[in-house]
């Protein structure tokens, strides 16, 4: 049974996203609150809020309820199409449809005609007629797919030399289905008896993968950065330039220069060379504050310490200023000497224990 309380968490945490929704088994709901970030920003997601407990109730399906749905049924009575599922439609069915023109380059589709029928003609407007499916299927209504797809073909004529106004293609779409009519699902078996958890993460799986690619196409082809100089370059462009950029070329060669580290004396060695790079320690900036280097012998050290000591000082300085300075860097000198020490005899003594074993 679905629990109102988890699925007001689920809501709280994961609303915008369509957690709830998927809890509930309400997998198209959950996808399009998915795409559209909480139903049209945040719209959908609100409107939950007073909704829950009919979802929850959708879901359980109590005996009341099932009757209730057999009594529509037995009287032939159609859902009741509202103002909310019809803008829900086309506003989903304009994404959906948009997205799939911008998903490929408009100078391909402006040059060759092959390509602007497969696009324009094909694939925009299905992606369109699917969009108002989709929402058309949520809940206890259901559709089929002919309508609203062939409403959304009639729009072609409407758009075709201006695809922006994917729009009108979505409206006649949901006209189409508005007036063809929704119908009552057939009741499914039990919540819990229906999630099927494999056919539906391959389905989600595979829904999120295709839009996802989507929407990196129509980035990649349309998005535009703009430079300090004020100039808009496309994003496509800024990819091509920066595999070719003195920055990846480096970054490449370090790569490959890890690579062959790594294949010679294995990773046990790059783990330690990674932590020599970071220096947790403060053995790289313990010689550089003392001013000597990793030669250096212990007895140097100890001069170089005493000498910057007496010269930074704080009893040796009056003004405030200079005084707080000194402070500061005799702190730094006196930490410097203490870590460099400490490494100094730890470094004698694995050596002492190394020639012992020996």
């Amino acid at each position: 049974m679905a629990s109102l309380t988890i699925a007001y968490i689920l809501w709280l945490f994961g609303g915008w996203f369509g957690l709830h929704h998927f809890y509930l088994g309400r997998d198209n709901q959950a996808l399009i609150w998915w795409a559209t970030l909480g139903g049209g920003f945040g719209i959908g997601w609100l409107r939950d809020i007073w909704r829950m407990p009919d979802y929850v109730r959708q879901a359980n399906k109590p005996h009341d309820y099932i009757e209730e749905i057999k009594d529509r049924i037995r009287k032939k009575q159609s859902p009741r199409k509202t103002l909310t599922r019809s803008t829900a439609e086309v506003v989903v069915s304009a994404i959906f449809g948009y997205l799939a023109y911008t998903a490929c380059p408009e100078d391909i589709i402006e040059h060759y005609w092959s390509i602007r029928f497969l696009v324009v003609g094909i694939i925009t407007p299905l992606a369109a007629g699917y969009g108002v499916y989709m929402v058309g299927n949520i809940g206890e209504q259901r559709c089929g797919f002919k309508v609203p797809v062939l409403g959304s073909f009639v729009g072609i004529l409407v758009y075709w030399n201006d695809p922006s106004q994917i729009i009108y293609s979505s409206l006649i779409s949901s006209t189409f289905l508005y007036y063809h009519g929704s119908t009552w699902k057939p009741l499914p078996k039990r919540f819990k008896k229906k999630t099927q958890c494999l056919r539906r993460t391959f389905k989600i799986s595979m829904w999120c993968t295709v839009y996802i690619l989507l929407w990196s196409s129509a980035l990649y082809f349309n998005f535009k950065i703009t430079t300090s100089d004020g100039e808009e370059v496309k994003f496509s462009d800024a990819v091509s330039n920066f595999f070719k950029s003195p920055a990846w070329v480096e970054s490449k060669e370090s790569f490959w220069a890890l690579y062959d580290y790594v294949k010679h004396y294995g990773w046990t060695n790059l783990y330690y060379e990674l932590l020599k790079f970071l220096d947790p320690e403060g053995v790289s900036n313990a010689y550089k504050v003392l001013e000597v280097n990793e030669d250096t012998s212990t007895e140097e050290i100890k001069a170089k310490y005493r000498k910057l000591v007496r010269q930074w000082h704080p009893d040796k300085h009056q003004d405030p200023i200079m005084k707080e300075k000194a402070t500061k860097r005799f702190m730094e000198i006196q930490t410097a000497y203490d870590t460099l020490t400490k490494v100094k005899s730890r470094g004698q003594k694995q050596q002492r224990d190394a020639d012992s074993s020996s």
